[in-house]
């Protein structure tokens, strides 16, 4: 209802008709079989994935706001990978550029914890700050070394098919990752509730001041744990091959709305 409202006062105010404009974004979304999932369930895919790693890191009371620099990293480790394998190694290729993207997407998250632990800055600014560093080397290196053969256009190329996730719905655009998503949203909810790692982050992030008197938590230890490891979830694949992380740029949005409940943003994301 919110959304449906917010659309209809931007469009009175543009000079639209609400009604149409409410129209066209319903059956953009959920108007055909096609529509929901080529583009809502496509799209939710990375949604679901950024905003799952994010409530690692939220829960820990760890505020990472530099989950689309992370996912950029990924992106662009990934499209590497497979700019230099190619398609050689057959399906191998799928499993590497995964690997690639979360082992960047990690590091990308390891200097702002490193910077908290060691010299105690704020995660809110550095993760902020690696946002845009990583965009602004995504624009370097579409325009440069991953640019696409011809030249002309700022953008990688084509991902190899034998590196794209396998499509699950014939006659449409989802794939293997929206599945992977929902996977990673149940392991994660289990790892919280039912781990002995789970506890420690939840401990840290509702009472930081008694998981360090209790004495068996190494605080720093686990914050510095909770950002990197968020990104190692998945980050690649966001629209299979398509090279689209438009959609990530709402992400804080969704963690807000999930209150860092994994259960919670994946139903807050579709």
């Amino acid at each position: 209802m919110a959304v449906a409202a917010l659309v209809a006062a931007l469009s009175l105010l543009t000079g639209h008709e609400p009604f149409r404009a409410l129209d066209a974004l319903w059956r953009g979304s959920f108007g055909s079989r096609y529509a929901i999932l080529s583009a809502t369930l496509v799209r939710a895919t990375p949604l679901i994935l950024t905003g799952l790693a994010v409530t690692l890191a939220f829960t820990a009371g760890v505020m990472n706001i530099g989950a689309e620099g992370q996912l950029l990293a990924g992106g662009a480790a990934a499209a590497t990978v497979d700019a230099i394998v190619g398609p050689a190694l057959g399906w191998l290729s799928v499993p590497l550029a995964l690997l690639g993207g979360a082992l960047a997407g990690a590091g990308w998250a390891f200097l702002p914890a490193w910077l908290r632990r060691r010299f105690g800055v704020l995660e809110v600014i550095s993760t902020i700050m690696m946002n845009f560093v990583a965009l602004y080397l995504v624009g370097y290196l579409v325009r440069g070394p991953l640019q696409e053969p011809l030249r002309i256009y700022p953008q990688s190329p084509a991902i190899s098919e034998s590196a794209r996730l396998p499509i699950i719905a014939s006659g449409t655009r989802l794939h293997l990752g929206f599945l992977i998503a929902l996977m990673c949203g149940a392991m994660l909810w289990w790892a919280l509730r039912s781990t002995a790692a789970g506890f420690r982050v939840r401990l840290l992030g509702a009472n930081p001041d008694a998981a360090r008197s209790a004495g068996l938590i190494d605080v720093g230890r686990t914050a510095m744990r909770a950002v990197p490891g968020q990104r190692f979830q998945f980050d690649w694949n966001v629209n299979n091959g398509r090279n689209e992380v438009d959609a990530m740029r709402y992400w804080p949005g969704v963690t807000l709305v999930k209150l860092n409940r994994p259960v919670a943003s994946v139903v807050a994301v579709l």
